[in-house]
């Protein structure tokens, strides 16, 4: 029996380790769902912020967001949170979903996004959007794409 205990020490220690140095990491992406759109037409940009986390804890990034209103009317945004436990580790994955629709037709780029986790910091490629005639002109007013101040997008950086 005492050899079962000591078993069952030495591989709580071993796991207990293995979390406690996990490697800390994290992968930052942007999308869209349609990179040719209408002036008419609403476009989904997505950043996703995928990552692991040690000791259970999960630290959360700074993310300064490109100048959406610049080019676009943001009309909504939403966030989802995930997290997982597998082998040990726990990874997270958060993200964010702004609706958009353009302002103007032509080629629209859509910066890069920073995100910085633990003293490092990660970019997104930025992503050109190529917006074309409205198909009906009269869809387009100001009181139904309202400019909203977009939430996470401070040049400071936000935490979530």
């Amino acid at each position: 029996m005492p050899k079962l205990k000591l078993a069952f020490i030495f591989i709580a220690m071993l796991l207990s380790t293995s979390i406690c140095f996990a490697e800390e990491g994290i992968a930052v992406t942007a999308s869209v769902d349609k990179k040719e759109i209408a002036l008419d037409e609403y476009i989904g940009y997505t950043i996703k912020i995928e990552g692991i986390s040690s000791n259970g804890v999960v630290a959360n990034p700074k993310i300064d967001l490109p100048k959406l209103e610049k080019d676009f009317y943001v009309i909504a945004n939403s966030q989802s949170n995930e997290i997982n436990w597998q082998s040990g580790k726990s990874s997270i994955s958060w993200q964010i979903v702004y609706t958009l629709l353009p302002k103007r037709e032509g080629t629209i780029n859509i910066g890069e996004a920073q995100v910085v986790f633990q003293k490092k910091t990660y970019k997104t490629e930025s992503i050109a959007i190529k917006v074309g005639h409205a198909n009906n002109p009269q869809n387009i007013t100001p009181k139904q794409a309202p400019q909203k101040e977009v939430p996470w997008s401070s040049r400071e950086g936000v935490e979530i």
